[in-house]
């Protein structure tokens, strides 16, 4: 677990010499979402983890993790490290290994329908966290002793085997007076609610050298410039809409299975909800966007085949067709302590498999 602790008296001065040996290269969407988590939480610490790509002394920063329901913030520290964040990097992980292998066997080709760019060879490189941004509420942006000792035991714990670590330190400005080192460099201000501003500082460590800390310049650019990664997906940055649209249906003793799975020439995956009952020669296969429920869910019914007889001759009743590898991932959504549906809204989820199974006679 990624964790910061800030409590500090007051901010002292410190220096941080620049690195001018590492290139780091953002995205201009890594930006915004330190942007919009920055003003969403202006008096406590919040922060996200860092994706990208390494190769040699550049690094490549092309998203943000969040960590949606397991993150503690407060005035004076952040925890992180969920199973959410897990989730949404296996997410971001597996549709780039689909790009890597397309890339490698349409090089130099385009693929019809397919809206994306291929990678070239020198960006064929495995994804990976750089470290994690945080914001300090109190206007001190550097990195306090606690962050700096952190960067030391990453960098030489064996077991993570990291070699270089990013550590954007963010703060939301209300005041003229600015704790910091004299000739620091503001990297990007954005004005903000309240007459305020954003700033943040990127500062980075090595392996070489664990217990130094070095302020470095990033490049930012457009994201149609550097390689393309999926936007996050509802079921895993809503966890409370995932739950609101999901709960009735396990109060109501549906069996359910959720993945994800490809259609068509779409690079995004489709997040995949299968719905049974043990009674239905049919089942319901819920299909929605990753930006749901901005987009409408389709329905698809699939066909069971009936099991074989018991041993005493009775009716087995039918099998869950294996039609999808889906994966069951309703444990960590949804605790014991959670598992009330009482008081909780009815989505569109639900009301599309009610209409469904009044519809089909052969369903229910």
């Amino acid at each position: 677990m990624l964790q910061h602790t800030d409590w500090l008296p007051w901010a002292t001065q410190r220096e941080f010499p620049s690195n001018n040996s590492v290139k780091v290269i953002v995205a201009e969407r890594v930006i915004q979402a330190i942007l919009e988590e920055t003003l969403k939480y202006p008096d406590i610490e919040t922060g996200q983890s860092l994706l990208g790509l390494e190769n040699g002394t550049t690094i490549m920063v092309l998203g943000t993790i969040p960590d949606p329901s397991a993150i503690e913030r407060s005035e004076g520290s952040l925890h992180l490290g969920g199973e959410d964040q897990a989730q949404i990097f296996r997410w971001y992980h597996t549709h780039w290994e689909e790009l890597r292998e397309r890339s490698r066997n349409y090089s130099g080709r385009q693929i019809p329908g397919l809206k994306m760019d291929l990678l070239p060879s020198e960006l064929d490189l495995p994804l990976a966290v750089f470290g994690d941004w945080h914001k300090h509420p109190r206007g001190m942006n550097f990195p306090s002793w606690t962050d700096t000792n952190q960067l030391y035991q990453i960098l030489t714990d064996p077991e993570q085997q990291r070699t270089q670590v990013l550590a954007p330190i963010a703060i939301y400005q209300r005041k003229k007076f600015l704790y910091g080192f004299k000739g620091s460099e503001v990297i990007t201000g954005y004005t903000g609610g309240g007459g305020g501003e954003v700033r943040i500082n990127w500062f980075y460590a090595h392996r070489d050298s664990p217990h130094q800390v070095y302020l470095v310049k990033p490049e930012i650019f457009p994201d149609g410039q550097l390689p393309w990664i999926p936007p996050q997906p509802w079921h895993l940055i809503n966890r409370e809409l995932l739950r609101q649209e999901l709960t009735p249906l396990i109060g109501g003793k549906y069996q359910l299975q959720i993945g994800t799975e490809n259609r068509g020439n779409d690079p995004i995956k489709k997040i995949c909800i299968a719905v049974d009952r043990p009674e239905w020669t049919k089942s319901l296969l819920l299909v929605t966007d990753w930006d749901y429920p901005k987009s409408n869910p389709q329905v698809e019914i699939i066909q069971k085949e009936p099991l074989p007889p018991t041993e005493n001759g009775r009716k087995a009743g039918y099998s869950i067709m294996h039609f999808l590898n889906l994966t069951p991932a309703l444990n960590w959504l949804f605790p014991k302590e959670d598992s009330d549906p009482s008081g909780l809204r009815q989505f569109q989820l639900v009301k599309l498999v009610k209409a469904y199974e009044k519809r089909l006679k052969n369903v229910g």
